[in-house]
């Protein structure tokens, strides 16, 4: 079979089978070379198969810098729904220059999108809010139907079984998008941080293009339904939409650097991203100046690609928790948002401070549990404090002193890992952050829900002491973590379950699970899991149930599990959020 030059500049490795694992990257310009067909891929339906009632094998596809090892063989434990193997992953939305079809390439623009709409109405450039939430609310006489309120918990979607992944479904129904927009607003947008009306929709509808928005919705809830009740066609309606969206964001990370690098055949590497001594996989600030070029064409174009990148982790997070994209992503939306000309632009969009705060608690944490030690590319101030308007305390319980302290224990940790800091150097930082998170009554205004709020920054002023305290290892160590470890679980029962503030409480679990120690202290932590995976129905708190229970079984912490083969080693980086 002969490849072509687009091809080849693709990036894209065919393979027969899915999951391609034994293709070393290396050998890709060979492979190209020398494929060959499994089945003769007519559309839809391959002849040969249908002709002898055979499984079609078809085609797989891997991106060089797509280093997620999940997809092997010893990882199928994940994505596994209904006694069935789906292995998602971050083999297609990490992957974005593959996302880039022939018509995208042809847009000299990146706010040139090429529409999806299903109907209309809908493509008009004159849209305006009121028009989406009447469609959501089922008052649109566009889907023919009126909604009933339930119907997200009665429809199911049909496809056809082979129908390509990234192609139109054109057989999905605009009464059915419309039941999966219900889902996300009705459903899983109050599970996604504690603010009552969180502003972060309403800015995708006012910024980004109308399709784009509506993708991202889809794509959310249609993967928060795959994890709530099964189903191949909602995981498969999920990574279409998710694709729409990606191929928007792609048009800023598909940079000569990264093309250099795929024909040599390097993958993407998380690892690489902090470390001095190698050379970061995309080029950020080749990013950002291509994008203050586009802000002058378009001011608000920039904030776009923040919701994205929020968006683009959400996806993650609903499906397991994983992601080799992630940390560029946080990286890139740090530089945009400490940029002075971006600053003032963002001054002028009510409501991106929040957007802003959320991504810097989404950075934090997974820099805290990042093995490599990496810092939180954010700016501390950016957590809010006490008398802030906006703050990380306000969107989802934590309060904003509470992260400085979890970024001065990522900075710590780093120090630690580069012997830049003697004995009593670390002591006295040691005692310095301990006082900071012991004096977390200080941090929480007196409003209607104060102990609530109180309650909840203990469990986090805990959380963050237990991870101190296993970093420093400082005498006595091993009975403090135990004696925070039932403070925390007392505090925790006390909150609900149901709390709003409870369901953004998932790192605090996945630190203190793993250092349950005691049958009682680990089946208490096992039911707050999966309590919370009850409640929520998000993949990544099935990873942390899974991680937690893995360290109880091998006696190893955290860090260690998440810097092996299947996660750092694999440029694969853990988002409990």
């Amino acid at each position: 079979m002969g490849v072509n030059s687009a091809e080849l500049s693709s990036f894209v490795v065919l393979a027969s089978g899915v999951n391609g694992p034994e293709f070393n990257s290396l050998l890709i310009p060979y492979l190209l070379a020398s494929l060959r067909r499994k089945c003769d891929e007519a559309k839809p339906s391959c002849e040969n198969c249908t002709s002898s009632g055979r499984t079609c094998g078809g085609y797989g596809i891997k991106l060089i810098f797509d280093a997620d090892a999940s997809r092997s063989k010893t990882m199928h434990n994940f994505g596994v729904r209904n006694g069935g193997i789906v292995r998602f992953e971050t083999a297609l939305y990490d992957s974005l220059d593959n996302f880039l079809s022939p018509l995208m390439r042809n847009f000299d623009s990146p706010f040139d999108v090429p529409a999806f709409s299903l109907d209309p109405e809908f493509a008009s450039p004159s849209f305006n809010t009121p028009n989406i939430r009447d469609l959501i609310n089922g008052d649109s006489s566009a889907g023919g139907n009126r909604l009933n309120m339930n119907a997200d918990n009665r429809e199911i979607m049909t496809y056809i079984d082979h129908t390509n992944l990234f192609s139109p479904l054109a057989d999905t129904t605009l009464h059915e998008e419309n039941m999966m927009l219900r889902h996300f607003f009705k459903k899983l947008l109050p599970l996604l941080d504690a603010h009552p009306n969180s502003p972060w929709p309403e800015l995708a509808l006012k910024y980004c293009d109308l399709e784009i928005a509506r993708s991202c919705f889809i794509s959310l809830s249609c993967m928060h339904l795959y994890e709530s009740k099964g189903g191949r066609d909602f995981y498969k309606k999920g990574m279409h939409h998710m694709h729409n969206t990606m191929e928007y964001l792609s048009k800023y990370v598909r940079r000569d650097t990264v093309k250099k690098d795929s024909r040599r055949g390097s993958a993407f590497n998380a690892d690489q991203m902090d470390d001095p001594r190698k050379g970061s996989a995309f080029n950020v600030d080749q990013i950002v100046g291509d994008l203050k070029e586009e802000t002058q064409k378009k001011q608000s174009s920039f904030f776009v690609i923040l919701l994205l990148i929020y968006v683009h982790i959400l996806f993650a997070v609903l499906e397991n928790g994983r992601s080799s994209l992630s940390r560029i992503f946080l990286k890139l939306f740090a530089r945009i948002s400490e940029d002075h000309t971006f600053q003032q632009v963002l001054a002028k969009i009510d409501q991106s401070q929040s957007l802003i705060c959320v991504l810097s608690w989404f950075d934090t944490i997974t820099a805290v549990v990042s093995p490599d030690c990496r810092l939180p590319y954010c700016n501390p101030t950016w957590y809010g404090d006490k008398h802030a308007a906006i703050s990380t305390s306000r969107m989802m319980g934590c309060p904003g002193e509470i992260f400085q302290c979890i970024a001065d224990l990522c900075r710590l940790k780093r120090n630690m890992k580069y012997n830049n800091l003697t004995r009593e150097e670390i002591l006295g930082a040691f005692q310095l952050v301990k006082a900071h998170l012991i004096a977390y009554r200080e941090y929480i205004p007196l409003l209607e829900d104060y102990v609530i709020r109180l309650k909840c920054a203990q469990c986090w002023s805990l959380s963050t002491y237990n991870a101190l305290l296993e970093t420093v290892k400082p005498e006595g160590y091993s009975d403090t973590i135990h004696a925070n470890l039932l403070e925390f679980i007392s505090a925790y029962d006390a909150i609900g379950e149901r709390s709003p503030l409870v369901t953004q409480m998932v790192w605090p679990l996945f630190e203190m699970g793993c250092h349950a120690s005691t049958d009682y202290t680990r089946e208490t932590m096992r039911r707050c899991i999966t309590n919370l995976h009850r409640n929520v129905q998000m993949g990544t708190i099935s990873t942390i149930l899974r991680l937690v229970e893995d360290c109880w079984r091998t006696g190893k912490r955290s860090l260690e599990m998440l810097s092996g083969r299947e996660w750092l080693k694999s440029g694969i980086d853990f988002l409990p959020v």
